[in-house]
């Protein structure tokens, strides 16, 4: 039994099926971080349509590698290393992005600052969150590995 799709097609659609499901992970991974630290139901809402997602993806993933078995074998591992390399480190640098541009605005807001004798500002604690701070330290190795190993392998060295 054959698939519809011809030549480098099935090829390109189990790569593509594979790709997101490495994104969908990702997004759900972050709305379950987010759920669990702000108990908000829109992240509660994202952590389950990516539950589904990842559900539906994978099976279909699994139904078409069981049909046309030899597309595992023309699936060039490398490639897909480089580009899971690459989302995983675009990934980690939209994190630390988002958690720099939180503390920033929080910089500039007169709540988190105040004025000393001299006239120059004096920050509070407040204005760097500890969780951010430990998320962003956290994410630096994996953003480092990640981000090497994608720039030798693009770059060909």
């Amino acid at each position: 039994m054959h698939l519809p799709v011809f030549g480098t097609m099935k090829l390109t659609l189990i790569i593509t099926l594979i790709v997101c499901m490495q994104i969908s992970v990702l997004i759900h991974i972050q709305n379950m971080l987010a759920y669990i630290l702000t108990k908000s139901m829109k992240y509660f809402r994202g952590f389950m349509i990516t539950a589904i997602s990842n559900t539906v993806i994978g099976l279909l993933t699994a139904v078409i590698v069981m049909v046309e078995r030899e597309v595992l074998k023309k699936i060039n591992v490398d490639i897909m290393l480089i580009i899971e390399s690459g989302i995983i480190f675009f990934y980690m640098i939209y994190i630390k992005g988002m958690i720099t541009v939180r503390i920033i605005k929080r910089s500039k807001d007169p709540e988190y600052y105040h004025l000393s004798f001299l006239g120059k500002k004096v920050y509070d604690k407040k204005v760097v969150d500890p969780k951010e701070l430990m998320a962003f330290f956290i994410t630096l190795p994996f953003t480092l590995i990640a981000g090497a190993y994608f720039v030798v392998k693009l770059v060909g060295l």
